[in-house]
């Protein structure tokens, strides 16, 4: 079973760094992929202060609109993660 995360289900990790994890979802309502960032909020790195800066640069990016660049359909600080037993 694959784990999901609000309304969308992860298929596979694209990449992973020292604070959060990139997996290929599927969103089940439209079946459109997407690439969802997820953060470590377990980490001591991960601060509160970071996460701030963090939100600060998406309120950037959802202004800038580029062909090169990935589109940021969503930011959600809390969501409902359901990892699969396997």
């Amino acid at each position: 079973m694959p784990s999901k995360i609000d309304n969308y289900v992860c298929t596979r990790t694209l990449g992973s760094g020292g604070s959060a994890k990139v997996k290929l979802a599927t969103n089940q309502a439209n079946g459109e992929q997407v690439a969802l960032k997820i953060f470590n909020m377990s980490l001591p790195s991960n601060t509160k202060k970071i996460m701030e800066t963090i939100k600060k640069e998406v309120e950037v990016y959802t202004t800038l609109i580029h062909p090169y660049m990935v589109r940021l359909l969503d930011y959600k600080e809390e969501a409902l993660w359901v990892k699969s037993s396997g």
